[in-house]
């Protein structure tokens, strides 16, 4: 006998794994954590450092735009090519003009037109300056790039620190219009003095203190803690960016690294949660001795005495040694119960084939004495002819209705429709008509016995005769859909009315005594559930339907599975 495996043993050797596996987990939480928080500190400067970017271009691309619009007014191109007695002329409008277009530029302070003969017009309208200082930047900017020389295209400078303040300048170099840009054709420039304090605005919140803006010369925007971070390297990283054709970069330090606070309280949390849960297991595999393994040990002994039948039932190849006893005594156990059941399965499908050979015969006596009235009727009439063909129409009828199938084909039930069609027709001299629509995939498909002709019968006679209607007909079509069988009985009768409707759309006409008159309908429904009744749990969809039509009559809708002979 093989030995087996003591749950115990089981119980102490997972515990030893899952303990592992949370010293594992927590050593890849830490290096993991450690790689995170860099990789997001990362990821948050450069999203900083492009919208940091993106804004000043935005913005030194504004000023290059309103320079160069500027330079296009009308009095400023006839300051700049006039005589000097026209440029004293129109001093003051092209002073004015300038000065509103300083007013409304972010950081402007001041504007200066320079002619390449040497005339200059100063525009000032800031007065949160001393009119020296931008002055300073203007001739210091003359200087630096000898404005009354030639150039091609605007340059913005680099910083200048005048006391405690720093500038830089846009130069727009003005030529006729519709001139080529070459020396001759030269007019002169306009330079435009900025702040370079307003960058502290222009920068996103989220980057405005993170940042340190620099040109080749020097610092722009200067943040003594960053210069320091930038400057050393400091902890963590440090990306920069240039911000267009301006000459300047824009330089983010990263505030977070691996021994950053918040990933070192993340990785006490693991510490922390990794111990709880070895203590925590540790007690579940106490619970689970005391109140699992004892009673089981318990339970086994108390199975010995019980179970003395002896069952020949194969055992699993591994299995705990307390639970093997247990299990070799309740698959005996189950045996027996599986037998009990299998008998009481038996029975009940006896039960079901006795109860609906019974509805089946049911129908037979319900249709029988209303076609024995009719034959004694044409008998005093003398109609021998037409009751010679009535009997075998239903000769034929009831022998097709008392066969032992349970089931048929659907041109089987068809056929017993054209010889009750043809009892119609004898009956009512052809008032009342049957017509039928069968889809010839369908033809083969399983049905009921006997589930259409007490449909149709119900029409003509509760429908049509009951309602006092004259003539009428029924429709009866099929179709195969979504593997279903979609049978429809359509009239052009009275109806249902709406308690009637309403019982037969529920599960209560199942359980009518028989005492209504539809009793080929109830018939129906119950063969319908009681073969049916597992796929319609199934499914979930009603095996009947019964619907009033709006233009009048009756629509039945049976829906069953779809299965072919």
């Amino acid at each position: 006998m093989k030995r087996r495996i003591k749950l115990i043993h089981i119980l102490l050797f997972s515990f030893t794994m899952t303990t592992m596996a949370m010293i594992g987990v927590i050593v890849g939480s830490w290096h993991l954590v450690s790689t995170e928080s860099e990789e997001s500190a990362l990821l948050q400067v450069r999203y900083m450092l492009s919208d940091t970017v993106a804004a000043l271009e935005d913005w030194v691309g504004r000023l290059e735009n309103g320079s160069d619009i500027a330079s296009s007014f009308p009095e400023v191109r006839e300051f700049m090519t006039g005589k000097e007695e026209d440029r004293v002329r129109l001093k003051n409008g092209v002073r004015a003009e300038l000065e509103g277009f300083v007013y409304y530029e972010p950081g402007a302070v001041s504007a200066y037109l320079k002619t390449a003969d040497g005339s200059e017009l100063t525009a000032c309208p800031e007065a949160n300056y001393q009119s020296i200082v931008p002055y300073r930047v203007n001739l210091q900017v003359s200087k630096d790039y000898q404005i009354t020389r030639p150039f091609r295209q605007q340059i913005v400078t680099g910083g200048y620190t005048i006391g405690d303040n720093r500038f830089f300048a846009v130069l727009t170099p003005l030529y006729p219009e519709h001139s080529p840009h070459t020396d001759e054709n030269y007019l002169g420039a306009l330079v435009l003095i900025v702040d370079a304090g307003t960058i502290q605005t222009i920068i996103p919140d989220s980057a405005r203190d993170n940042s340190l803006v620099e040109d080749a010369a020097g610092i722009l925007l200067d943040n003594e803690e960053v210069r320091e971070r930038v400057r050393n390297g400091g902890s963590g990283t440090v990306l920069s960016e240039a911000v267009g054709q301006t000459g300047w970069t824009v330089s983010i330090p990263s505030r977070v690294s691996a021994g950053d606070a918040s990933a070192q309280r993340i990785i006490r949390i693991c510490l922390f949660f990794g111990a709880g849960s070895v203590i925590l297991l540790l007690l579940l595999m106490l619970v689970q001795v005391r109140h699992i393994v004892e009673p089981i040990q318990k339970l086994t002994e108390q199975v010995n005495h019980v179970e003395s039948e002896t069952i020949a039932i194969s055992s699993p190849e591994r299995g705990f040694a307390e639970l093997q006893t247990l299990t070799d005594s309740m698959n005996g156990m189950l045996g027996r119960l599986r037998q009990m059941n299998e008998q009481m399965i038996n029975d009940r499908l006896r039960y079901y084939e006795d109860r609906i050979t019974f509805l089946q015969a049911q129908i037979n006596p319900h249709s029988l004495y209303n076609n024995f009235e009719c034959i004694r009727g044409m008998a005093a009439q003398g109609a021998n002819e037409e009751i010679r063909e009535m009997t075998t129409c239903l000769a034929r009828i009831y022998r097709y209705c008392c066969k032992g199938e349970t089931r048929v084909r659907l041109e089987e039930e068809e056929s017993c429709l054209r010889y009750f069609c043809r009892v119609l027709e004898l009956r009512y001299a052809g008032a009342y008509r049957i017509e039928t629509e069968i889809a010839p995939e369908t033809m083969n498909a399983m049905i009921p016995r006997m589930i259409l002709q007490p449909l149709a019968e119900n029409a003509v006679q509760h429908g049509m005769i009951a309602a006092g209607k004259k003539n009428g007909t029924v429709k009866i079509s099929s179709r195969a859909e979504n593997g279903r069988l979609i049978l429809s009985v359509l009239d052009d009768g009275a109806g249902m009315d709406s308690v009637t409707l309403a019982r037969y759309n529920s599960s209560i006409a199942l359980h009518d005594d028989g005492t209504h008159s539809h009793i080929g309908i109830t018939n129906v429904l119950r063969r319908l559930s009681m073969i049916y009744q597992q796929e319609e749990s199934r499914d979930g969809k009603p095996l009947a339907v019964f619907e009033n039509r709006p233009q009048g009559g009756l629509l039945i809708t049976i829906n069953i599975p779809l299965i072919i002979s």
